[in-house]
C-alpha cells in the first residue's frame, strides 16, 4: 500500500472543499499558538477555537496535536475532534484513518469515525479492516458496530475467524449489530468460541442482538470452565426477572469463585428480597420453595436488603471490602509518595504499607494475591498470583518497602498489566495523584480503552486516592475525579483518604 504524507492528503482536500463561513474560514492563528503551549488550559482553549471553526483546518490542527508526544494534549485533541460535525472536516479524519503514518493515530481516527454516525463514509473503515495492525482492525470493527450499517456485514464476516481474540470478538459483535435480525443466531452460536475471553464478550452482547435468547444461553454458561464466562452469565441472568433465572442463580451462589458467587447472591437478593449467605443456604431455601415459588412484585420488596454477613473477616483496604479471592494491589511508588501523609507523622508510602499489612493479615489465608509497584512502569512482585500465607505476605511487603520512590504515574500501563493476568478478577489501585504518563492519561480515554479490553476480562478496579496536604482543593479534586471515574468504568468503588 502506498502511504501518502498526511500534509499532502490534507492539501488536496483543503483545495477542493469549502472551508466554512467566508472565503477562507475563521482565523485559527491564535489556536495554532495555544495548541503548542505547555499548559492544558491553553491547549483546551485552542482546541475549543478549532471546534468553533468546525472546518478542515481546525481538524488538521487537532490531528497534529493528537499525533504529538504529550499524552495530556493528545487526549484533549481527541475529545474535541469527537464533536466535529462539518462533513469536510470529517473527511480529513477519514483520510487520516488510512494515510497517517502513526498507527496509533490511524486507530484513533477509526474510533472517531464511529462517533460521527450518519456523516461518515464507510470506505475508510472498510480499508482499516484490512490493516495488519490489530488495534486498527479492532477499532474499525467497533466503529462499524456503532454505525450499524448492513453494508458492513460482508466486510466484517472474514474477521469472525481472526486469530486475535479482541479483533474476533469486536468483529462478531459488530457483524451482529449491523444486522441483528439475520445475524443474531450467528452470535449466539459463536458464544461457544474456543477462547474464554471471546465467549465472555459475546455472551455480554447477546441481550443486545438476541434478547429472547439471553435466559437460555446464560443458563447454559453458568458451568463454563472459565470464571469470566460464568460471571457474565450471572450478570445477564440478573437482568432477566424470571423464576428460571432464580434457579440458575441459586446454582451460581455456590460457585467456587468468590466474585461469581457474590454477584449471584446480590442478584438473588434483588429478585427475591431474601438475605441468605452462601451457596448452601440458598440451595436449602430453593429446595424447599422452588417448585411452588413465585417471584414477588419488585415494589413489594424491602428496601436495602443485603446478603447475610459472611463468616469470618475478609479484610478491607482503606475501607474497601476485599470481596474477591483473586486480588492484586497496585501501589503508587512515584516520587510524591515520599511526601508527608495527611495528618503528619509519616510519609504517604509508610501509611499505605501499614494499611496493606493490616489488609493482608485480615484476608483469609489461601487467597491468591499479587502486588505491583508502579510509577513510570508497573513491576510485579511475582509473575503470577501467589497463595497468601505468613511467608508470602512478608515477602510482598518487603518487595514494596525496597522500592525507590521515583518517577511519574503511568496508570494506563498499570491497568494493562492487570488486564494481562486473567487469573486476577479484582484490583485495588492506589494513587496520590492523576495519571501523568502513558498512552492515555485523561480518565475518559483511560476508561474507554480499559472497557474495550475488559470485554474479554471482566476485571473490577477499585481505586484509592491518598491526598497530599500541600495541594490546593482544586488540584486535589481534579486528581480524585480521575480515579473516581476509572473505578466507575469497571463497576468498582472509590475512596479518598
Amino acid at each position: 500500500m502506498v502511504v501518502l504524507p498526511f500534509s499532502f492528503v490534507f492539501s488536496v482536500v483543503a483545495a477542493v472543499l469549502p472551508q466554512g463561513p467566508g472565503k477562507s474560514g475563521p482565523n485559527l492563528e491564535g489556536a495554532k499558538h495555544k495548541l503548542v503551549a505547555s499548559d492544558e488550559a491553553s491547549v483546551n482553549a485552542g482546541a475549543a477555537e478549532c471546534l468553533a471553526a468546525n472546518n478542515p483546518e481546525g481538524a488538521e490542527l487537532l490531528l497534529k496535536t493528537m499525533s504529538g508526544s504529550q499524552p495530556h494534549m493528545r487526549d484533549i485533541a481527541f475529545s474535541f475532534l469527537e464533536k466535529f460535525t462539518n462533513p469536510y472536516a470529517i473527511q480529513v479524519i477519514e483520510n487520516a484513518c488510512n494515510n497517517f503514518k502513526d498507527e496509533n493515530v490511524r486507530a484513533w481516527c477509526a474510533d472517531l469515525l464511529g462517533a460521527y454516525f450518519a456523516k461518515v463514509h464507510f470506505d475508510p473503515l472498510f480499508h482499516a479492516l484490512a490493516e495488519n495492525n490489530v488495534d486498527i482492525k479492532s477499532s474499525a470493527a467497533r466503529a462499524l458496530g456503532r454505525l450499524k450499517s448492513k453494508d458492513a456485514v460482508a466486510r466484517l464476516a472474514p474477521l469472525k475467524a481472526h486469530n486475535d481474540p479482541l479483533v474476533r470478538a469486536n468483529a462478531i459483535i459488530a457483524w451482529a449489530l449491523c444486522d441483528p435480525k439475520t445475524n443474531g443466531k450467528g452470535l449466539v452460536a459463536a458464544v461457544n468460541d474456543k477462547d474464554a475471553g471471546v465467549r465472555t464478550a459475546l455472551l455480554a452482547a447477546v441481550p443486545l442482538v438476541a434478547a429472547d435468547q439471553t435466559l437460555p444461553v446464560s443458563k447454559g454458561k453458568i458451568t463454563d470452565p472459565d470464571w469470566r464466562v460464568r460471571l457474565q452469565a450471572v450478570l445477564n441472568l440478573a437482568e432477566v426477572r424470571q423464576k428460571e433465572s432464580v434457579a440458575a442463580l441459586v446454582i451460581s451462589a455456590g460457585d467456587n469463585r468468590r466474585i461469581v458467587a457474590k454477584r449471584a447472591e446480590e442478584a438473588l437478593v434483588q429478585m427475591t428480597g431474601k438475605g441468605f449467605h452462601g451457596g448452601q443456604a440458598w440451595k436449602t431455601w430453593w429446595d424447599a420453595e422452588g417448585e411452588k415459588y413465585e417471584l414477588p412484585n419488585p415494589t413489594s420488596l424491602p428496601a436495602g436488603t443485603q446478603p447475610g454477613a459472611p463468616s469470618g473477616e475478609t479484610g478491607v483496604f482503606f475501607g474497601l471490602p476485599i470481596d474477591s479471592d483473586h486480588v492484586a494491589f497496585f501501589i503508587d511508588c512515584g516520587a510524591t509518595m515520599a511526601n508527608q501523609a495527611p495528618g503528619g507523622g509519616m510519609s504517604k508510602m509508610q501509611q499505605v504499607l501499614g494499611e496493606l499489612e493490616t489488609t493482608l493479615k485480615a484476608i483469609p489465608q489461601g487467597t491468591r494475591f499479587n502486588v505491583y509497584a508502579y510509577s513510570s512502569h508497573p513491576t510485579p512482585w511475582q509473575p503470577k498470583p501467589q497463595i497468601l500465607n505468613e511467608k508470602s505476605m512478608k515477602a510482598a511487603l518487603d518487595f514494596l518497602r525496597n522500592q525507590t520512590l521515583a518517577g511519574n504515574k503511568n496508570i494506563w500501563e498499570a491497568l494493562r498489566a492487570a488486564l494481562a493476568d486473567p487469573d486476577i478478577d479484582t484490583v485495588y489501585l492506589m494513587s496520590d495523584g492523576e495519571p501523568e504518563d502513558g498512552l492515555f492519561v485523561h480518565y475518559n480515554r483511560v476508561v474507554d480503552h480499559l472497557q474495550r479490553i475488559n470485554i474479554l476480562r471482566k476485571l473490577v478496579v477499585h481505586t484509592v486516592h491518598v491526598s497530599d496536604p500541600g495541594w490546593t482543593a482544586g488540584v486535589t479534586e481534579w486528581y480524585r475525579s480521575q480515579l473516581r471515574e476509572i473505578a466507575k468504568g469497571t463497576g468498582g468503588k472509590y475512596v479518598e483518604k
